[in-house]
């Protein structure tokens, strides 16, 4: 192994261990976010697992998102690292040249491009996809449908109770039956029931079973026995997920032809070389000197960071009203911090350069 080989090798782990560790807890604190949103849009009805799923979908979407900002305080707490503990002094007073160190760190920044573009163009719209449907399917769910058995349950907000020994399957009813509606001074026992379907609406149908309408032990209290008995179960009013360009696929946003569509597929194109300008950023701003401490110039690159967000989100949400033209998206704020990421690179090395130089002299 060179010792090119070997000096990019450390460096990129120098590198990625801080961007997995940053993007892992950026991630973990983006989705638990979105949990509390999933939870609102399917009404509260889902269960843990159905929750789960959706949010195990929309990882790659999160990942697209947090994945520029972990490269980036990778490559700043990881370079900054080396300048704090004078490797960066013992590594330039060797003669290799500087251009070895940036040109790693930009293969890292196109690597995590490539991987941007395979995700924002391929993956995510499909799982995105998947996650909305499987979204509508359980909000559309009618809450009966998710009543655990051997457990007193209780149906959304209401107070109605329901206690089921065993789940329905094909061709076997439910059986031991117990139903409450305090609120209205319902009780009822059943041996047995089954969900049946008439004319579109539906039933869940008792046989054998006890009616009390009124207060235990009370003299007002009405006691029915009943061979069977029948009652419409509610209907849940559908929610209407529109079809998000999230979640369509390259070709459907391209012949759509209308100016929202083409925006996304402008955006899965022109997003992820954010990836390279945040490898050269955070090269810039990690150079520190030991006496100041490797987290100086921590808040001035978050600054930066975040006035780069805000210029990318300003420069596309125009064209995704109708309100500028598609040549406006991504492509000159990349270019401008990028030139921003290289002056700051080049006037701090010459500067730092210059210092290792006279001091080798000496």
């Amino acid at each position: 192994m060179t010792s090119r080989m070997v000096l990019a090798k450390y460096i990129s782990k120098q590198v990625l261990m801080p961007t997995a560790a940053v993007t892992s807890v950026a991630l973990l604190l983006f989705t638990s976010t979105r949990f509390v949103r999933i939870l609102e849009d399917t009404n509260g009805t889902e269960l843990f697992s159905d929750l789960l799923y959706i949010l195990v979908l929309s990882v790659p979407s999160y990942f697209v998102e947090v994945l520029p900002l972990g490269l980036f305080l990778g490559v700043l707490l990881g370079i900054g690292q080396m300048y704090a503990e004078h490797e960066m002094t013992a590594i330039l007073s060797t003669g290799i040249p500087f251009t070895r160190i940036r040109n790693t760190l930009l293969f890292l920044g196109f690597v995590g491009c490539v991987m941007l573009w395979g995700i924002t163009l391929f993956i995510a719209p499909s799982t995105s996809k998947v996650a909305l449907e499987h979204q509508r399917e359980i909000s559309n769910r009618n809450p009966f449908d998710l009543l655990k058995a051997g457990e007193f349950n209780q149906l959304g907000s209401s107070d109605d109770v329901f206690y089921l020994e065993n789940a329905q399957t094909t061709g076997n009813p439910i059986e031991n039956i117990f139903m409450a509606q305090p609120s209205k001074g319902i009780f009822i026992w059943s041996d047995s029931g089954e969900l049946i379907n008439i004319n579109g609406q539906r039933y869940f149908k008792l046989e054998n079973g006890t009616l009390l309408e009124g207060i235990f032990d009370s003299t007002q209290s009405n006691y029915t026995t009943f061979q069977r008995y029948a009652f419409l179960l509610p209907e849940v009013g559908e929610k209407r997920y529109r079809l998000q360009s999230a979640t369509m696929t390259n070709r459907e946003l391209i012949e759509s032809k209308r100016q929202w569509e083409l925006t996304e597929f402008l955006y899965r194109i022109g997003y992820p070389p954010i990836m390279i300008v945040m490898a050269m950023l955070g090269l810039s701003f990690a150079k520190t000197n030991p006496r100041e401490g490797k987290f100086k110039m921590l808040l001035p690159a978050l600054l930066c960071y975040s006035f780069y967000t805000l210029m990318l989100s300003a420069s596309i949400r125009p064209v995704y009203r109708g309100e500028a033209s598609f040549f406006q998206v991504y492509w000159w704020v990349h270019l401008l911090f990028l030139f921003i990421a290289f002056a700051i690179h080049y006037a701090g090395y010459w500067k730092f350069r210059n210092k290792v130089v006279k001091g080798s002299r000496s």
